[in-house]
Order: structure tokens, then sequence, then C-alpha cells
């Protein structure tokens, strides 16, 4: 695939008619899982709904052979941006919408920086122009979208870059609920609004973690190498 260029892929179906099923056997680390779904969705698009990703055990296929012949293997690599959006959209907790109160409690979190909690309010929001019986099931519901519509792929950027995008995207939000009434596809599309709020929220959070992260951790043995590379040695004689 020349990496985890679609270019191959899409000439080797362009050329045999007969394929329809794809089995992308990328590398299982950031890079190889990024690369299968931005493959699968591309190969979605053009009609390849028969689309699958075989894993290897560990970081790549050659280290599975190695493994197998008693070779020491590089283990598999989590996706931690993933996993960190779908932990902290699981931890979301609904809170009934008071529509009265909404563009206070969004501008104020958005203020404080409490992006966690600006998510959890535009959820709720959108829950509740989507004028469902029960909010709380239809937080659930909205909160399984965002897992299943999150692409790390596309979710690139720096965190100011982001946090200017989810600045935008409340003040679309905040003139929407202006309105003094609305149709039901006007709500429908404020809900679409809010959920998209809370989307932009949560991956705002989820950078600044990341870029909290300290890049490599330090051993207390390491620090004891270090102190002895740095003690000089005062010879007698």
């Amino acid at each position: 695939m020349n990496g985890v260029y679609e270019s191959a892929v899409l000439h080797a179906l362009e050329t045999h008619d007969g394929l329809r099923e794809v089995i992308i056997c990328t590398d299982n680390d950031d890079g190889g899982i990024d690369g299968y779904e931005r493959l699968r969705d591309i190969l979605n698009a053009k009609g390849y709904s028969d689309v699958s990703r075989e894993t290897p055990k560990y970081k790549d296929w050659n280290e599975d052979l190695k493994a197998i012949h008693g070779q020491p293997a590089l283990p598999a690599v989590p996706h931690r941006r993933k996993a960190l959006y779908y932990s902290k959209v699981s931890g979301l907790q609904y809170l009934r919408c008071r529509p009265e109160r909404l563009s206070y409690r969004l501008s104020s979190a958005f203020r404080n920086g409490q992006t966690d909690y600006l998510a959890e309010y535009a959820l709720a929001g959108s829950a509740f122009f989507m004028r469902v019986k029960d909010e709380s099931k239809g937080f659930q519901a909205l909160q399984e979208r965002l897992v299943k519509s999150y692409r790390a792929y596309s979710d690139k950027g720096k965190y100011l870059a982001k946090t200017r995008e989810l600045k935008g995207k409340l003040g679309e939000v905040m003139n929407d609920l202006k309105q003094p009434a609305r149709t039901r596809e006007q709500s429908i599309e404020t809900a679409k609004k809010l959920f998209e709020l809370a989307n932009c929220a949560v991956r705002v959070s989820v950078q600044k973690a990341l870029d909290c992260e300290p890049s490599e951790a330090v051993t207390e043995s390491e620090e004891q190498d270090d102190e002895q590379v740095l003690t000089p040695i005062v010879g007698y004689g």
C-alpha cells in the first residue's frame, strides 16, 4: 500500500472487478489504526461495504513472526487519542436541560475553561431540542453517536486552534439560541449545532490532556545515573 495510502488499494479494486471484500492489515499502532479507518471511509464512500481489518497481536506482522520464532517482539501500541476521547465521552454525566439557562451555562463553562462541563451542557441541550420523550436516554444515544462518528485521523491541530474552533461553534449556538420560537425543523438544526459543540469541546479536552502528558518518564535509576555522570571525580595523590 506504500504505507497507508489509498492509491494502490483503489488501483487493485479498479483493475479487478470481481473483488468485493477488502481486508486491511495495517500495524497495531496509531498510524495503522488511523490508516485503516481512513481507508475504510474512503472505500465505503466508493461503494465497498465489506471492509474489515486483520489485527496483528504485536505492533506489526513482522513482530508477530518474531514472537512465533521465540524472538523479542515489540508490543502493540494503544491509540492514546482515541482511548482518551472514548473515556471522556463515556464520563459525561446527564444534566437536565433548562433552556432558559442554557446560554449562560455554556458561556460560563467556556469562559472558565471547563470543557467537560461544556460538553455535558451542549449534549443535554441537544437531547432537549431533539424533543425526545426521555431526555436521559436521548443523551445516552448521543454519547454513542459521538463514539461511533469519531475519527481520530481527522482530529488534528494544536490546542489553541481547536479552542478557536470551539469558540466559533459556541458563537453559532449562542446566536441560534436567541430565537424566540422555532419549528420542529429549526429545533433539529439547533440539536445538531449543540451536538457539534459537544464534540468540539471533548476534542479540546482531549488535546489539553495529551499536551499535559510527559513525553518521557524518567525512572529513579535514570536520575541516579545522571547524578553520577554530573558528579565531578576528584583525585588525591
